[in-house]
């Protein structure tokens, strides 16, 4: 697996030292016991897996040679490049600015951007809408894409589901952070998705996982499409199944 060009003060030269080993080690991370540094009085235990993973390597990489790349000019985030707020304010503080919050409310409106300024599209990826409104105004949406790839290969995962006449299920903690929905909705105009903000949402009152009658969920049918197929799955990270 290929290495990124993180700033070094993202590094710690202990925690990088052990990873080194625990991958000539174990170079299929099979291994899942923790390691553990003992000190003798103090001991700690690190997890086999923590820090940033590839997808956030790759979106700091783009970002930091982003900003070297382009002295002097305006650089905009559609939003936070990624869930670390240290990471963010990092860029804040070098001159870039974000186009939105975490809501998809607009800081920067849209109408104040020119064809020469430098937009970063974020880990998470941005909806066909908005990537289409940025080639408009003649932006670059490709140099500084940062999307993870493996977000993308769910979006590619979807599209190809929805040839095979299956419903898509689009699930997340809460409905804001599938702002990405919008791309599995574009994608195929013709097929049936249901969103639902969690399939773990507890019962107050039981304490238990929530039948899926429970959960709020939206349908959406465009009027082309077919009657609503038996045949359904569930996109995330594993293989889809029929049901």
């Amino acid at each position: 697996m290929r290495s990124f060009e993180v700033p070094s003060f993202y590094r710690s030269p202990i925690i990088s030292r052990v990873k080194a080993k625990r991958k000539s080690r174990d170079p299929r991370k099979q291994d899942f016991e923790p390691t553990v540094l003992n000190f003798g009085t103090v001991r700690f235990v690190l997890a086999r897996h923590f820090g940033f993973c590839f997808g956030v390597e790759n979106a700091i990489e783009i970002a930091y040679r982003a900003i070297d790349e382009n002295p002097g000019k305006r650089i905009f985030l559609l939003s936070q490049m990624i869930h670390n707020p240290e990471v963010n304010a990092d860029l804040q503080d070098r001159g870039i600015r974000f186009l939105q919050d975490t809501e998809g409310n607009m800081l920067t409106p849209m109408s104040e951007l020119k064809h020469d300024d430098v937009v970063l599209i974020p880990a998470f990826g941005t909806t066909l809408e908005i990537e289409a409104k940025l080639k408009e105004i003649g932006v670059d949406v490709d140099t500084y894409n940062t999307t993870c790839p493996f977000v993308e290969k769910v979006w590619k995962r979807s599209a190809k589901l929805a040839t095979e006449d299956y419903t898509i299920v689009i699930h997340a903690p809460t409905i804001r952070r599938v702002r990405s929905s919008k791309r599995f909705g574009s994608v195929r105009q013709n097929w049936p998705r249901r969103i639902t903000p969690s399939l773990f949402t507890e019962n107050r009152s039981t304490k238990r996982p929530a039948p899926p009658s429970a959960i709020p969920a939206k349908r959406v049918m465009p009027s082309s499409s077919k009657i609503w197929q038996r045949q359904s799955c569930c996109v995330d990270s594993s293989p889809a199944k029929r049901t």
